[in-house]
């Protein structure tokens, strides 16, 4: 019962947000893309503020990053070669005129460094205020509130209709793929690493979207695996997906799509579509989304919230 309330709780500001539609032309909605814009970076900063509070953190580095290199690693090879069977079994057509903007794309990874910054401004600023410690986890439930309803709104605002991309057979396919993909290396991981599976199932569910899924898996399992090893595993996930989309798509355009995992709705979209053609684009959405619906659902009911 307490998992139910809790999924209903995490999904009811996405929920509530598409309830709304704003015209994409509106200075209304060019507000929402800016404040998503401060929102991220502000749960970044206080997920960076929220690592400082791991006890001997220097000393824990080299484990944080070896835990989520290992995660993302295998997670990454199994995806790649579960959509690769997928593929030479559907056998996809890949529009032929595809084009690349090798500007657009170092642009692009150059943002997600700027990512990065904000966690490590966090993380000195917990170091010399460490008074805000306590705080950081309410402001990080607030702020993910807001940013949930704010992707609502702009999904029911781009005309994204729940019926078209729920009901889209290739997209629900290459979900349930990529999530029991996710699942099976998570598995092998906890054996790896001595950890609990459900400890390895909640970190490896957030299926690229960093932003929630640190702060989720902070609250029930702490800032190691939480703050760092979660938001990592994730954030790596985008960082990498920029570099591999455009090689991929040419080996296996549903890998390309498995490598951005949820941020295929939003973020690596136009790498997507870029590498992709338009034709790409409608399994992408579809896959993006239901991947971001169900990251906060699968992380509540391994986290035992």
């Amino acid at each position: 019962m307490q998992n139910l309330l809790t999924i209903i709780w995490i999904n009811s500001p996405l929920l509530i947000g598409y309830l709304f539609n704003l015209s994409v032309e509106s200075k209304w909605y060019h507000l929402t893309d800016y404040l998503l814009t401060v929102t991220l970076y502000t749960i970044l900063f206080v997920t960076g503020v929220s690592i400082t509070s791991i006890d001997n953190l220097g000393s824990e580095i080299f484990k944080i990053f070896y835990y989520a290199g290992l995660i993302l690693a295998l997670t990454l090879i199994l995806n790649i070669l579960v959509m690769k069977l997928y593929d030479l079994k559907v056998k996809p057509k890949v529009l032929k005129n595809r084009t690349q903007n090798y500007s657009s794309r170092w642009k692009i990874i150059v943002n997600s460094f700027k990512q990065i910054v904000w966690v490590i401004f966090g993380g000195l600023f917990g170091f010399v205020f460490p008074k805000w410690l306590p705080h950081a986890d309410v402001l990080a439930n607030a702020l993910l509130m807001l940013m949930l309803f704010i992707i609502g709104l702009q999904l029911r605002s781009s005309g994204v209709h729940l019926k078209e991309v729920l009901l889209n057979r290739k997209g629900m396919q290459l979900s349930v793929l990529f999530i029991i993909s996710c699942w099976i290396a998570a598995i092998l991981v906890a054996y790896i690493l001595s950890l609990p599976i459900r400890e390895s199932l909640a970190i490896n569910s957030g299926f690229g979207w960093y932003s929630m899924s640190g702060s989720l898996v902070t609250k029930v399992y702490g800032a190691f695996l939480g703050g760092a090893v979660a938001l990592i595993n994730d954030l790596g996930r985008e960082m990498i997906a920029f570099v591999l989309i455009p090689i991929l798509m040419k080996f296996s355009p549903s890998a390309s799509m498995a490598a951005s995992g949820s941020t295929s709705l939003d973020c690596t979209l136009p790498a997507i579509k870029k590498a992709g053609g338009i034709g790409i684009v409608p399994v992408a959405i579809s896959f993006g989304f239901i991947t971001t619906v169900l990251a906060p659902f699968f992380i509540v009911i391994f986290s035992g919230m």
